[in-house]
């Protein structure tokens, strides 16, 4: 092991043409060889490259590398993964220190207590009224006590200050210094105006002010929307022109606030973190940093958005979509703004299953509620308290005072649409300790209060919520705002969380699977119950098992639609992990998908999907009871009973499997033998 730790970090080289085996060659002309399909050569350079796993279960890799990045085909998933793992174990050959769990599992060592590493995740939603950000970020963001931190912007383009050229000659300056004068004799003498004609009518100025405000309000959300209606285009069949010249030069603005702000908070931060990915859709922005020493574990990043503004094709609203790995937990975090005012609240809702529907995070054929070990939705999410009364807004703004926070959770949309399973559905969030977060105005006096401008009541519109499959572990830690933040009419919110990751298999637990082959995932007595909707047009359905945990993708024949959906236990194949590891069996999932005849090229292809934990059958068989869902609207239930079957005795095994299907290709055999019948 010491010859190798002078090795520095190495490059993956696509080289030759098709062979039997891996080459992996280093400098020191040591050699490591892998059974596979392709050649690669390592060589040294300056990043380390990447391996790239999806849950799409075919026995496929992409690795990134500093120019580029290439996808290899290998005999099955269990070479795939030894190759990922003997990759995992040059890389870290390059570091004098292996003392971390992480690093001593990718060795090989294996011990309970490093089955998971823990994480501290910082994440935040600040709708920035268009606003700079303020001067201080230590007001706002805690500084070093997190490995991840995640931002979500909206109204985040702003006017920056330039940089005044100095004038040379000493009649430009003569002159500047004559203007400035005038102007500030011209303002005093206005502000002594003002003051004698308000004088003793404060409570009159504030309603003033606050119409002066709601008028500026509607023409700011005027401009907001005209220049994108001008014109209708070809390609959508809309009136929106997203070509037009004012839209190309608020998109050019908002790129430069996010060059902006990314600067400022990469200063904040320090040079302990690196940015892992930013996205932005007009002035929507999700912006992802991390410890440097957490980066090499950080994989999969993809991004994307929606945009559910104007007729759909605007993005003044909708949704910012970025994903990735941490070891082997995949996590999805969405930035979002919903539509605004009390009475769009169907809109908002509408607004959210757009997401969900649009974003094209993970994989293709499965939507992003089923294939995440946790999804964050953050942002401005536009939900107002709701009180149906004339006095609506005195009477919230004394609850405020008087902290009534639970009786104005009782009456908060969001948190009645998620009970209610409108929308939301499965996402969690504690009743809020802290004020409402919107809508704030300083005025005149340099008072900090809220505004009672239109049907603004003030409530909650910004929000963390965070959902998470079962076994998964993680904890909110703190849920709070930052009323110090004074620079927009929002407040920012603010939630801390402790997140467990699960580490990579260790190498000889992959290796072991290849030779034990007593080893399997029993699924019994399936069937779908309590459909809320018809499953489709469709006469038939199938499932459809994956996971990283499977040697490659199995499926059920299909059965009728009509009468009640259950698969005899001969028509559920056997399930084969790639690991024996009953500790990381524990904490993984059996992703199904329900499918109807023909190919599945899209997620709208699918009726919908559930997952079921391993784990629960680890010791003795167990019944489970897992909700179907489809861009997370609740379908129905899958029903049945998993048991893990982990053995050194081949005769048991073997009973185990009697009469059981190993396979998709044996289960199509026996389909069109039944048909032919």
């Amino acid at each position: 092991m010491t010859s190798f730790r002078s090795v520095h970090q190495v490059q993956a080289i696509k080289h030759g043409i098709k062979k039997k085996e891996v080459v992996i060659e280093l400098n020191e002309n040591l050699t490591l060889s892998l059974l596979s399909i392709q050649t690669l050569k390592i060589l040294k350079h300056t990043k380390p490259i990447k391996t790239y796993k999806k849950i799409t279960y075919e026995p496929k890799l992409k690795i990134q590398f500093a120019s580029g990045s290439t996808t290899f085909e290998f005999d099955s998933g269990i070479d795939r993964d030894r190759f990922c793992h003997a990759i995992d174990r040059l890389l870290l050959l390059k570091k004098s220190d292996v003392s971390t769990l992480r690093d001593k599992r990718k060795l090989g060592e294996n011990t309970l207590s490093s089955t998971f590493d823990k994480i501290k995740i910082f994440t935040s939603s600040f709708n920035m009224g268009n606003k700079p950000p303020p001067k201080n970020l230590g007001d706002w963001i805690p500084k070093d006590n997190f490995d991840l931190y995640v931002f979500a912007f909206q109204e985040s383009s702003y006017n920056r200050k330039k940089k005044k050229k100095k004038k040379n000659s000493k009649k430009d300056q003569k002159k500047d210094r004559s203007n400035k004068k005038k102007k500030l004799e011209n303002k005093n003498k206005n502000k002594k105006n003002k003051k004698n004609k308000k004088k003793n009518k404060k409570e009159n100025d504030e309603e003033d002010e606050e119409e002066e405000e709601e008028e500026e309000e509607e023409k700011e959300e005027e401009e907001e929307t005209k220049h994108i209606t001008k014109s209708k285009t070809k390609k959508t069949n809309s009136t929106i022109n997203l070509e037009s010249e004012e839209i190309k030069k608020r998109q050019k603005k908002a790129k430069s606030c996010e060059k902006h702000i990314n600067l400022l908070i990469s200063n904040y931060l320090g040079e302990k973190y690196e940015p892992v990915a930013i996205h932005s859709m007009w002035e929507i922005r999700l912006m992802i940093y991390s410890k440097k020493e957490l980066l090499t574990e950080i994989s999969n990043i993809e991004s994307h958005h929606v945009m559910t503004g104007v007729e759909g094709f605007a993005g003044n609203k909708g949704g910012v979509g970025i994903s990735f790995r941490i070891d082997d937990t995949p996590l999805c975090f969405i930035g979002s703004h919903l539509a605004a005012h009390l009475e769009k609240l169907n809109q908002r809702n509408d607004d959210y299953y757009s997401i969900l529907a649009n974003l094209k995070n993970g994989v293709s054929t499965f939507d992003i509620f089923n294939q995440f070990h946790h999804i964050f939705f953050i942002g401005d999410l536009n939900y107002r308290i709701d009180i149906k009364r004339d006095n609506a807004w005195d009477k919230v703004y004394k609850m405020i005072e008087s902290r009534q926070f639970h009786s104005l959770w009782q009456a908060d949309q969001l948190n009645r649409v998620r009970t209610e399973r409108i929308a939301f559905h499965g996402f969690e969030e504690p009743e809020p300790t802290f004020t409402p977060t919107y809508k704030f105005l300083v005025d005149k006096f340099q008072t900090r209060r809220y505004t009672k401008s239109g049907n603004r009541i003030p409530s909650w519109c910004d929000r963390v919520l965070v959902r998470t499959l079962p076994f998964s572990k993680i904890k909110r830690v703190k849920y709070y705002c930052c009323p110090q933040i004074e620079s927009s009419d929002h407040i920012p919110v603010c939630s801390t969380f402790l997140l467990n990751t699960l580490l990579p298999i260790p190498p000889p637990q992959i290796f072991s699977s290849v030779v034990n082959l007593h080893s399997g995932i029993l699924l019994q007595n399936v069937k779908i119950t309590n459909l809320v909707t018809k499953l489709g047009s469709k006469n038939s359905c199938y499932l459809s098992f994956n996971s990283p945990l499977l040697a490659k993708e199995n499926s059920t024949p299909p059965i009728k639609t009509k009468g009640e959906l259950v698969w005899e236990n001969e028509e559920i194949p056997m399930l084969e992990p790639i690991t024996t590891n009953l500790d990381y069996m524990k904490r993984s999932y059996i992703f199904v998908a329900i499918k109807g005849k023909g190919s599945i090229t899209s997620a709208t292809d699918a009726y919908g999907w559930c997952a079921i934990p391993i784990g629960l059958g680890i010791k003795k068989e167990k019944k489970f009871q897992v909700e179907i869902t489809k861009f997370g609207k609740l379908i129905g239930m899958l029903e049945g009973s998993i048991r893990v079957i982990c053995t050194n005795d081949e005769q048991e095994y073997l009973e185990a499997c009697k009469g059981r299907l190993t396979s998709s290709k044996e289960s199509n055999g026996k389909n069109k033998k039944k048909s032919k019948k």
